[in-house]
C-alpha cells in the first residue's frame, strides 16, 4: 500500500485554479482510483504472484538455514568427540581442522542468508512499484478516454486523501466512473470471458 500512495498520481489539476475557472464550463466527474486498482483482477494476479514469489525465496533461505542447523549439529558433535582424553594427537589434529572448516562453512552460510534476504526485499520492491505503476498507467488510460469521451474538463480522484491531493469532499455520485472503468476492466478478465453460445443446429425440413 505504501508503494500505492507514492505512484496513485491525482488525476486533476490544482484545486485553487478550479476553484477560479468558470464553473459554468467545467464538467467535473469522480472515479476511486484505489477501489478500481485493488479490485481489478490484474492487481490480484500480481499480488498473489508476488505472494507466491515471497514464499519461493522463504523456501530457499528455510533450506539455507537448515544447512547451517545440520553443520552446527556436526560441530557440536565432533568438539564431544575431540574432548575425549583418550583422543590420539593424530586425530585430535584432525578433528580440529575438520571444526575449523565447519565454522568457515557456517559463517558463510550465515552471510548468504543475509545477502539473499537483502536481495530478496529490493526485488520485491521493485516489483512491486513496477506492477502499481503499469496498472495505474492502464487506468489513467481508460479515465482519460472516457472523460474525453463524456466530455468532461476534470475527473477527480474520489479516494485522494493526502494534503498534496485535491480531496472530493462532496459528490451526489451521478458523474462517479468508478463502476464503468472497472466493468471495462474486468471485461478483459480471460478467466470470466463469456463463451459465446453455439448456433442453434438447424430443424430439418419435412418432405
Amino acid at each position: 500500500m505504501k508503494a500505492l500512495k507514492q505512484i496513485l498520481p491525482s488525476i486533476l489539476l490544482a484545486a485553487n485554479f478550479v476553484v477560479q475557472s468558470d464553473a459554468a464550463e467545467q464538467k467535473i466527474a469522480t472515479v476511486d482510483m484505489r477501489k478500481t486498482y485493488s479490485e481489478y483482477w490484474k492487481t490480484k494476479k500480481a499480488v498473489e504472484g508476488l505472494r507466491q514469489q515471497r514464499l519461493n525465496k522463504e523456501q530457499e533461505v528455510k533450506e539455507m538455514v537448515d544447512e547451517r542447523g545440520k553443520k552446527i549439529a556436526e560441530h557440536q558433535k565432533m568438539l564431544k568427540q575431540f574432548q575425549d582424553p583418550g583422543l590420539g594427537e593424530a586425530e585430535r589434529g584432525r578433528f580440529k581442522k575438520i571444526m575449523e572448516r565447519k565454522v568457515v562453512e557456517i559463517r558463510e552460510i550465515e552471510q548468504a542468508v543475509q545477502q539473499f534476504e537483502r536481495a530478496t526485499n529490493t526485488e520485491m520492491t521493485n516489483a512491486q512499484q513496477k506492477i502499481v505503476k503499469t496498472i495505474i498507467e492502464e487506468i489513467r488510460g481508460l479515465v482519460s478516454a472516457k472523460a474525453k469521451e463524456r466530455g468532461y474538463t476534470f475527473v477527480l480522484d474520489a479516494s485522494a486523501v493526502a494534503p498534496s491531493q485535491l480531496v472530493v469532499v462532496y459528490s451526489t455520485g451521478q458523474d462517479d466512473l468508478t463502476k464503468e472503468i472497472q466493468e471495462q476492466l474486468e471485461a478483459t478478465n480471460p478467466e470470466k470471458a463469456e463463451k459465446k453460445p453455439d448456433k442453434p443446429k438447424p430443424t430439418p425440413k419435412k418432405n
